[in-house]
């Protein structure tokens, strides 16, 4: 169930070799890639030193980012050069990236700095499931492109409670972790009250006057209020009270 690629020291293969060389990542027929009871086909490559193993690591790279179905699992903004430290950050519920908009460009001189949106928030194409199911798709993400650890990762509020989940899973997953107003015990009586409390309040969100309540109650930068009310105008009822019952549970 596994297949060796053999990269001699001085081979130069095509971008066409090494995407053919990495068929065995797609499904076929055979027993080397089915019915062998494995979860899937492996793959080890073997090289003289990095540059030459990143030949064929950068165009599976390049295959999975131009993949639309993975670009529409999880959406993210960038700042800084990729080949520096990566530092990334999830923003709390309601928000989205701009929340760090300003930590992004004072670090990016220095890191590659990505800013996740999750689930259900502003600029996301998917609903919200799980706090589960946004680590799942953070740690996919983490592993394809970056190698599987990063050297922090920041979480504020819903985006703390979604790291505390990935560290769950992965603990080595970054060197280091910050983690900003989680809720770490369940609350029963209040997740109780998030159906009544959004059908109430669903309807006064897209009111500008509503919104800058809010936002003043939240001690964001006044600047930000246009991106805030923006996003907040895109969530759906549904992505609103899942994403607050669940960070309860």
């Amino acid at each position: 169930g596994h297949l060796l690629v053999d990269e001699p020291e001085h081979a130069a293969l095509s971008d066409v070799e090494n995407v053919l060389s990495l068929g065995c990542i797609l499904p076929c027929e055979g027993d080397l890639l089915a019915g062998d009871g494995e979860e899937g086909a492996e793959i080890y490559g073997c090289a003289n030193d990095r540059g030459q193993a990143s030949i064929v690591f950068d165009v599976a790279k390049d295959m999975v980012l131009q993949c639309p179905a993975l670009l529409k699992r999880m959406k993210i903004v960038e700042y800084g050069l990729k080949n520096k430290e990566i530092v990334l950050l999830l923003h709390g519920g309601g928000l989205s990236w701009w929340n760090y908009k300003e930590a992004a460009e004072l670090l990016c001189d220095r890191y590659h700095v990505i800013l996740p949106i999750l689930d259900g928030h502003g600029g996301s194409s998917r609903e919200f499931v799980s706090i589960e199911e946004n680590a799942a798709a953070l740690l996919a993400y983490i592993d394809i492109p970056h190698g599987g650890r990063v050297h922090l990762i920041g979480g504020l509020s819903l985006g703390g409670q979604i790291l505390i989940e990935m560290l769950s899973r992965r603990p080595s997953v970054c060197d280091y972790a910050i983690i900003e107003s989680a809720n770490l015990r369940p609350s029963v009586l209040t997740g109780r009250l998030v159906k009544p409390m959004v059908d109430m309040s669903f309807g006064m969100i897209r009111r500008k006057w509503f919104a800058k309540i809010q936002f003043q109650y939240l001690k964001i930068k006044a600047e930000l209020f246009a991106d805030y009310y923006a996003d907040t105008c895109k969530i759906t009822k549904q992505d609103m009270e899942e994403a607050k019952r669940k960070s309860l549970e």
